[in-house]
C-alpha cells in the first residue's frame, strides 16, 4: 500500500494505492489484485460504509480487517511504502527502464515523457507515472486524454510492476551485498511492516522474485461498477460475481455463495390484490433486500415484472430468484443509476427464503434474464468474461529493441 507523505499519521490519511499479493512457494507464482480506492464498501469496526482508501484512518489493522471482512480473505502480512520510500527505493535499483510508444504527460502527478522511446523512470518520474489519472498521451490528433481514470491507473502501475520484476531479475544490484544495503537503507526508514515480518524476509522475497518470470507473474483489478451513493458520492461498487474467481485465488481455491450487493428497491403491486406490495415487501426485507417505497403499479401486469436501470441488474436478478416461478427482467434506462422496481403480477405465488439457482430452467426461460446475467459480467455459461484492463499504458519495445 502506497501513502500520501513521510512520516504522516494515520488519522486522516488516505490509502493512494491498494495491491493484495499471493506468494506461492511451491508453485513459485505470484498474484496480485488491484483495489479501486473508491471501492464503497463496510468499513470494519465503524458499522458505516466509506471507500476502502478511507479505511486507514484507524491504522493498518483497520485496513487489515476491512480487505478479510468484506473478501474473505485471511491478509498474512501487511507492507506499508510511504511516497518518500518508493521514490528511493526505485533510486536506489538505479531507475526502472520503461519503453514508451508516444509522449505521455500528467500535470497533476508531474509526469513527463517528452519523447517515445525507452526512459529510465527515476523515483520522482516513476512515482508520477504510477500516480496519474489525468494521463494524456501525444497521437496524431494531439495530446489525447485517457478518460478511464483510476482503472487507467490501475493498468500503468501493474505494468510499472513487471518493469520492476524485469529489474530485479536482470540487474547484479540486488543480489549483492552492495546493493542490498542500498535497498535496505531506504527501507528500515520509509517501508512499514507487520510484527511477524522482518526487513530480512522481505529482501528475501525479492530474490525469490528474481527468478520470476511473466508466466509466473499475474495481475488482475477487482472488477467494479461507477455507482452514485445516496448522498451524491461518485464511487465503486465490486461485482460480486465477476471477482468471485479472482477474489477465491487469493483464499487458495476456496469459493464461496455470491450475493450481489442488494440495492434498495421499489416494489409495486401489478394486481387487483389489495396490500400484495407491502407484503412483498416485507418478505423481501426478510431475505436481506432494502426497500424504499411501496405503491401501484397503475395497471395489471400478467407475469412479475423486475426494471432496472444502469447497474441494477446484480440486483434485479437475485430478486427474480427470490420470486416463486421466477419473473420477467427489463432493462430500463429511463430509471435512475442504480434503480430496480419490483411489480407484483398475476402469476405471483410467494417471496422464496433462499434464491432459485441462477441456472433453473424457470428463470432461464424468462424474458431478460439471460441477457440481466450477461450485462452483470457473466458468459452464457456463467463464467466471468475476461477483458483487458482499460486505460493507456505503455506498449512493448519494437521487435529488436530492448530497454537496457
Amino acid at each position: 500500500m502506497f501513502l500520501g507523505g513521510a512520516n504522516a499519521e494515520p488519522s486522516g490519511q488516505r490509502a493512494d494505492v491498494i495491491m493484495i499479493m499471493r506468494v506461492d512457494p511451491v508453485a513459485n507464482t505470484v498474484n496480485v489484485l488491484s483495489v479501486p480506492r473508491d471501492l464503497w464498501l463496510p468499513i470494519s469496526g465503524t458499522g458505516d460504509e466509506e471507500r476502502i482508501n478511507t479505511a486507514y484512518a484507524g491504522g493498518p489493522q483497520q485496513m487489515i480487517d476491512t480487505i478479510r471482512e468484506a473478501f474473505a480473505i485471511d491478509i498474512n502480512h501487511y507492507v506499508e511504502v510511504d511516497f518518500v520510500g518508493f521514490q528511493g527505493l526505485v533510486n536506489a535499483v538505479g531507475g526502472v527502464p520503461m519503453w514508451f510508444d508516444q509522449p505521455m504527460r500528467d500535470a497533476n502527478s508531474g509526469l513527463d515523457v517528452g519523447e517515445a522511446g525507452c526512459v529510465n523512470l527515476d523515483g520522482y518520474q516513476a512515482l508520477a507515472f504510477v500516480r496519474a489519472r489525468y494521463l494524456e498521451q501525444y497521437g496524431p490528433q494531439g495530446w489525447e486524454t485517457d478518460p478511464t481514470g483510476d482503472a487507467g491507473r490501475i493498468s500503468r502501475q501493474q505494468v510499472f510492476i513487471r518493469r520492476v520484476m524485469d529489474k530485479v531479475a536482470s540487474d547484479v544490484s540486488l543480489t549483492n551485498l552492495g546493493g542490498l544495503n542500498a535497498v535496505a537503507d531506504v527501507a528500515v526508514d520509509n517501508v512499514t511492516i507487520d510484527a511477524t515480518m522482518d526487513l530480512r524476509s522481505v529482501l528475501g522475497l525479492a530474490r525469490r522474485f528474481s527468478s520470476l518470470n511473466d508466466d509466473s507473474l499475474s495481475f488482475a483489478a477487482l472488477p467494479a461498477t461507477r455507482w452514485f451513493t445516496p448522498g451524491g458520492a461518485d464511487v465503486q461498487l465490486m461485482d460480486a460475481a465477476a471477482a468471485e474467481p479472482l477474489l477465491a485465488v487469493f483464499r487458495g481455491g476456496e469459493t464461496r455463495e455470491v450475493t450481489p450487493r442488494l440495492l434498495s428497491i421499489t416494489v409495486l403491486n401489478g394486481t387487483t390484490v389489495d396490500g400484495q406490495a407491502s407484503r412483498v415487501a416485507t418478505a423481501l426485507e426478510g431475505v436481506g433486500f432494502t426497500v424504499v417505497e411501496t405503491g401501484n403499479a397503475g395497471g395489471s401486469y400478467s407475469t412479475n415484472t423486475v426494471r432496472f436501470g444502469p447497474g441494477g441488474d446484480e440486483t434485479a436478478a437475485m430478486v427474480a430468484r427470490h420470486f416463486g416461478g421466477g419473473a420477467d427482467l427489463e432493462a430500463d434506462e429511463g430509471l435512475p443509476e442504480g434503480a430496480v422496481v419490483v411489480v407484483t403480477g398475476a402469476d405471483f405465488t410467494t417471496v422464496l427464503t433462499k434464491p432459485m439457482a441462477a441456472d433453473d430452467p424457470s428463470l432461464v426461460g424468462r424474458p431478460g434474464f439471460e441477457v440481466a446475467v450477461a450485462d452483470a459480467g457473466l458468459g452464457t455459461d456463467g463464467v466471468p468474461v475476461d477483458e483487458p484492463l482499460p486505460g493507456i499504458v505503455p506498449g512493448d519495445p519494437p521487435e529488436g529493441v530492448t530497454c537496457p
